[in-house]
C-alpha cells in the first residue's frame, strides 16, 4: 500500500524527491504553478456558482452540456462556461470569445500544445543523436510555429482578445519544461 507523501518520514521524503530528478526550486515551482491554475479555474467557478446560484446537480448538468459540445458560443469551435450553465454572455458587447475568461477551446488547446511542448522537451534531453535531432525538429519547426501562431494572430484577428490567460498557459509550459532535467 502506498502512503502518502505527508506521512512519509524525512529520509524517505528526500529519497523520493532525489528519485524524482527535480531540484525542490522545481518541484516548488510546479506545485505553485499548478495552485495557481486551480486557484484561477476556482475563482471563475465560484463566481458562476455565487452569482448564479448553482446547485450541484446543476452543475452536473453544466459538465454534462460541455463534455457533450452543448454550450454554444459566438464562434462555432468554441464553448462557452456561460451558456453551459444556462446564462447569457455577460460581455455582449465583445465580437469574439476568444480571450474571454468563459471561453474553454482556445485555452484548452493551447494548454495541449504546451504539454506536448513538456514532453516533447524532456525526452530530447534524455535523447541523443538522430532522436535528439529528430524531436529539436519537431520542436522548432512544429510545435513552437503553432503557439507562436496562436499567440500572434489572436490580437490581430480579435483585438479586444483578452491574451493574460494565454499567455500564462504558455509561461507555465515553459517553465515545467525548464525544471525537466
Amino acid at each position: 500500500m502506498k502512503k502518502e507523501f505527508r506521512e512519509l518520514d524525512v529520509s524517505s521524503q528526500t529519497q523520493l524527491i532525489c528519485e524524482i530528478g527535480l531540484s525542490a526550486e522545481q518541484i516548488d515551482s510546479i506545485s505553485e504553478t499548478v495552485m495557481h491554475s486551480y486557484m484561477n479555474a476556482g475563482l471563475i467557478v465560484k463566481n458562476l456558482v455565487k452569482s448564479d446560484s448553482l446547485s450541484q446537480e446543476s452543475i452536473g448538468k453544466v459538465l454534462q452540456r460541455i463534455a457533450s459540445g452543448a454550450a454554444p458560443s459566438y464562434h462555432e469551435e468554441m464553448l462557452c462556461l456561460m451558456t453551459a450553465s444556462g446564462k447569457g454572455c455577460p460581455k455582449k458587447d465583445r465580437c469574439c470569445c476568444i480571450g474571454c475568461g468563459f471561453e474553454i477551446y482556445t485555452k484548452t488547446a493551447t494548454h495541449m500544445l504546451m504539454k506536448e511542448y513538456s514532453d516533447l522537451y524532456a525526452r530530447m534531453q534524455k535523447a541523443s543523436g538522430p532522436e535528439y535531432n529528430r524531436l529539436q525538429s519537431i520542436l522548432k519547426k512544429c510545435l513552437l510555429p503553432a503557439v507562436l501562431e496562436i499567440l500572434e494572430s489572436i490580437p490581430l484577428l480579435y483585438p479586444e482578445a483578452e491574451m493574460e490567460p494565454l499567455y500564462q498557459i504558455v509561461e507555465r509550459g515553459m517553465q515545467h519544461a525548464d525544471c525537466i532535467e
